[in-house]
């Protein structure tokens, strides 16, 4: 059994599809099909159910993907390992972020870092919070930056910003001349809110929940931009964190009087798992960052 016989069923499991299989690996279908026949005939079972519009993984093929996306995990951590050895300075940061940080923070800390490590590069992806970390789990990513708001034991975090939620409400709104409101005031509005996936909306979901009642939602957003100026037109209220930027746009920040849910915005990575030597340089960069801007 060759190491890429492994790959190439992988990559058929996930995709499914015999020639959008062969295209991304760059192969010819009849030399998939080929090599794919000769594993079932080492396995000693067929893997896959043929259909016609695909294919799908059988309880075998099932079983057998488990411990072949393990072997091939070892694998590239063992190529990784020796690389790093070879050369410690050098390698390939895989990095998720979500919306808010990518305009400032993260071109703000990469530049900072590069310059102490020029040789080490990135690989940047932008997604929400819920995709990030499955992203980790599945070690797709090295660093994530986002907002876990749940418990979850298969990473480490480390804080990096917090802040705490607001209601925002349009100018006109009957509360807006209040600095400060309990949330239940609002069990009636209309909810502007952000995506699902997204942490914030997770915060929203709990606090409105805690507070008794269910949000009436009438938009699902990811951009900021867009949600504030939903509510400057009176579609709604939106809770939001504190430090968002308004934009100038005609809306009153409150705060809410129920005990304070905090926003916190994470450094995170999977838990026991191989980190390089440029990931290891990078967490310890960042955690040294914050600490000396917490402290001015």
């Amino acid at each position: 059994m060759e190491f890429y016989q492994l790959l190439y069923f992988e990559t058929l499991a996930k995709v499914g599809n015999i020639s959008h299989a062969a295209e991304r690996l760059n192969l010819s279908q009849s030399a998939l099909s080929c090599s794919i026949q000769n594993l079932e005939k080492e396995v000693g079972a067929p893997l896959f159910t043929r259909e016609s519009r695909g294919v799908t993984l059988n309880t075998y093929g099932e079983v057998f993907l488990e411990h072949a996306t393990n072997a091939i995990n070892e694998i590239q951590t063992a190529e990784h390992k020796i690389q790093d050895l070879i050369n410690p300075m050098h390698g390939t940061i895989r990095l998720a972020f979500t919306q808010p940080l990518g305009s400032d923070y993260i071109p703000m800390l990469i530049s900072a870092f590069t310059e102490k490590y020029p040789n080490i590069q990135f690989k940047l992806s932008q997604d929400t919070t819920r995709k990030i970390l499955k992203q980790l789990n599945r070690d797709e990513i090295d660093i994530g930056f986002c907002s876990p708001f749940s418990a979850n034991t298969t990473i480490e975090k480390y804080t990096i910003l917090e802040e705490e939620l607001i209601m925002l409400v349009p100018k006109n709104h009957p509360l807006s001349k209040q600095k400060e409101v309990h949330l239940d005031e609002f069990a009636l509005e209309k909810f502007i809110v952000f995506k699902e996936d997204t942490s914030v909306r997770e915060v929203t979901d709990y606090i409105c929940h805690e507070a008794g009642f269910e949000p009436t939602i009438v938009f699902e957003g990811i951009a900021e931009k867009s949600i504030i100026d939903l509510v400057s037109k009176n579609f709604g209220v939106a809770i939001v964190p504190i430090g968002i930027p308004l934009f100038d746009f005609p809306v009153v920040p409150l705060k809410i009087l129920n005990q304070p849910v905090h926003h916190r915005t994470q450094l995170t990575w999977a838990k026991d798992r191989y980190i390089s030597p440029a990931v290891r340089n990078f967490i310890q960069f960042t955690k040294k960052l914050v600490d000396e801007q917490s402290n001015l």
